[in-house]
């Protein structure tokens, strides 16, 4: 990734409200989303993430690259903006989504979605650009879209969906493997529960072990202000006497 690109995500990301989980890609099962946060449109957004490899083409379709974002952690963290990576599944049967946060949050994409309505996502008039970044995210975009092609006529993009639907209607499996994928999938969804499990035993263990500390040195600041009020008392005491 280049130094300009990096530069550009450290001006996107610094007003973002810290401690809260923002998605990557829009979902109507998790409200707060990057793209809006930042105040940027679908295709700025996209010219930004395409143009970092965060998002990546394999064959038809665009993957996130973790070692983009992996790579954009460490480098932010080095301009002491401490920003965290997660990938996590918000509903039982979807996907599992990338989401990024400044400063480590309290809880999990998925805990924080339950509790949604009470945050309002950082919403800017503007995205925080400065002149140089501005010029750059518009030469992104102009390049971008001097590079793409013309999309293909609605007409052919139906009758090639179409074609698609009646090959996979052919495609039937017989009823030994249906099984088997479907014991397959019922693993897979069983380790994805014990992994949120495990997350969240985490979380917990930490947010207890965070009161404990707090617990700890309010006991030891109380036990501080006695003996100091004391020492007070006694050299009252003894100045009396004399």
């Amino acid at each position: 990734m280049e130094e300009d690109l990096v530069d550009l995500w450290s001006q996107l990301l610094l007003p973002l409200r810290r401690r809260v989980w923002y998605a990557f890609t829009p979902s109507d099962a998790f409200k707060c989303n990057l793209q809006s946060a930042i105040s940027l449109n679908q295709f700025q957004y996209e010219t930004i993430l395409q143009a970092s490899g965060i998002l990546c083409k394999k064959g038809d379709n665009y993957t996130f690259s973790n070692s983009q974002l992996d790579y954009l952690q460490g480098v932010l963290r080095g301009r002491f903006l401490d920003i965290y990576i997660n990938r996590s599944k918000i509903e039982r049967n979807g996907k599992r989504l990338f989401f990024i946060a400044v400063d480590k949050p309290h809880q999990n994409p998925s805990a924080q979605a339950k509790d949604e309505p009470n945050i309002r996502p950082n919403r800017r008039g503007n995205h925080g650009l400065d002149a140089e970044r501005i010029l750059l995210l518009d030469r992104l975009c102009a390049d971008r879209a001097a590079a793409e092609e013309p999309a293909e006529e609605p007409e052919l993009i139906v009758e090639e969906e179409e074609t698609q639907e009646q090959q996979d209607e052919q495609l039937v499996l017989p009823p030994v493997q249906q099984q088997q994928l479907l014991e397959q999938q019922q693993l897979l969804e069983q380790q994805e529960q014990q992994r949120e499990v495990n997350d969240q035993r985490i979380f917990d263990r930490e947010q207890q072990a965070r009161q404990i500390f707090e617990l700890r040195h309010q006991q030891e600041q109380e036990d501080f202000e006695s003996s100091l009020a004391q020492q007070a008392r006694d050299e009252r005491h003894a100045y009396e006497m004399l």
